[in-house]
């Protein structure tokens, strides 16, 4: 299966992912994961959990599969999965997409607490969908979310799940904020790893710490000593630093499915008339205790897919999408029967 990703400058304001539906290879049952709020895709009414099986009535195949990511208005063929008799039901009424638009991906996109069934503990819950400050250079109103929700809802919790499995990387910066609200409280202030430079870089090793000052006036320090991170086979980049830069100091379990293994970073050049950009590698990305060898992806503790199960190496069965959040979701209830 492949999956998209969303760009916020024109797109309908869902991602999904998509699979054969028979051994044919021919036609595609496009699923949806997850839809950004106030997007053309949220207006229609579309939801966690349809398949789309046509645009404008002509079935999803490779040749049409991407112009779901974002073009002119178009209606959507949608089929629910049905569990108990384990079929697909085509529903009557079709989804009617706008035009493509610049959408808002709030990173921040749900969050929950709830209580534990078995050991009454208190679980928070965080879906964050990429490493980015706010809305521009000079905006922190995604960062300042953050550190609002540890200082409010999130505090006070026993356990915490994190939720990365949409989320392909972005800033550093964000990434040594999550860090610093998550990781046990006696580690704040140290070194959480380093980016190590070629030889045509003056400051060859440039360290990063968490530090308490991050954390504002709202922000605190929810002090865990087991973190639970949910990914999938897109979750990249920052994502796979933060659960790597965190494994030294607390017990780490990762559910889900292997990572992308992106264990380096770039910097963004744009030329001066804003025609195109390039985003070279430049560093590798290491840990407080050197560890950078994950290039072919950090493996899962407990191994899911969060929408299917496979029957064999060439077959999967869909199974019941709950609500982001949701304790019955399939990788969220994973974590909370571990707790």
């Amino acid at each position: 299966n492949t999956r998209s990703t969303i760009n916020e400058e024109y797109s309908y304001g869902f991602e999904f992912t998509g699979i054969y539906a028979d051994k044919t290879h021919q036609d595609i049952l496009a699923l949806v994961l997850y839809v950004v709020k106030d997007s053309p895709a949220d207006d229609a009414g579309l939801q966690r959990g349809d398949w789309i099986t046509e645009i404008n009535d002509a079935p999803v195949t490779d040749a049409n599969f991407a112009s779901l990511s974002g073009g002119e208005a178009c209606s959507l063929t949608i089929a629910k999965w049905d569990p108990a008799t384990k079929k697909f039901v085509i529903q009557n009424e079709k989804i009617n997409l706008a035009s493509a638009r610049k959408v808002e991906d709030d990173p921040v996109y749900t969050w929950n607490v709830i209580e534990s069934p078995v050991k009454n503990k208190k679980v928070g819950y965080l879906l964050y969908n990429h490493f980015t400050a706010g809305k521009s250079d000079d905006d922190t109103s995604y960062d300042d979310h953050l550190k609002s929700l540890s200082g409010s809802d999130f505090n006070g919790v026993d356990e915490f799940v994190l939720d990365l499995r949409y989320n392909n990387g972005g800033a550093l910066s964000s990434g040594i904020l999550l860090c610093t609200i998550l990781q046990p409280g006696n580690q704040v202030g140290n070194k959480l790893g380093y980016l190590q430079y070629n030889d045509k870089q003056k400051n060859k090793k440039v360290q990063f710490n968490t530090n308490q000052s991050l954390l504002g006036s709202n922000g605190k320090n929810l002090n865990l000593k087991t973190l639970y991170v949910l990914v999938s086979s897109s979750s990249a980049s920052a994502s796979e630093m933060v659960i790597n830069s965190l494994e030294p100091f607390m017990n780490v379990v990762v559910i889900g499915e292997t990572t992308v293994g992106k264990n380096v970073g770039s910097l963004e050049y744009t030329s001066d008339d804003k025609k195109w950009e390039i985003h070279p590698i430049v560093c590798q990305i290491y840990n407080s205790v050197d560890f950078t060898d994950y290039a072919d992806g950090i493996a899962p503790d407990v191994q899911l897919d969060e929408a299917f199960t496979y029957v064999d190496a060439q077959t999967v069965s869909p199974i019941e999408m709950f609500p982001l959040g949701d304790p019955n979701e399939h990788l969220f209830k994973a974590a909370i029967d571990l707790i």
